[in-house]
């Protein structure tokens, strides 16, 4: 089931159509605020965020792997595949 909300562009400005809010499937968008936000950064939720900023210098994946599934988990999704690899890259299919 995709998520429906306010899209926003690559530099995080919502979208604007016909004079309106634009609203799309956020599945995606939600992963990534997930993965970049920080434990702290978010008032109202202060423990949500994988912090992925923390990770950037450890060599081992597993901690992030854990706390990225431990995230998406905690907002509701259903990880079927989840793969980091040794240049940083993800591939990440979950969904609501």
């Amino acid at each position: 089931m995709a998520v429906t909300d306010y899209i926003q562009d690559e530099d995080f400005d919502l979208i604007i159509k016909g004079g309106d809010l634009a609203k799309g499937d956020a599945t995606e968008k939600h992963q990534q605020d997930l993965i970049l936000l920080n434990k702290g950064e978010n008032r109202v939720l202060p423990v949500v965020g994988v912090g992925i900023s923390e990770y950037i210098n450890d060599d081992e994946f597993g901690s992030v792997k854990t706390e990225i599934q431990k995230q998406f988990e905690a907002d509701g999704m259903t990880i079927e595949r989840l793969l980091i690899y040794e240049d940083g890259q993800t591939d990440i299919k979950a969904t609501y």
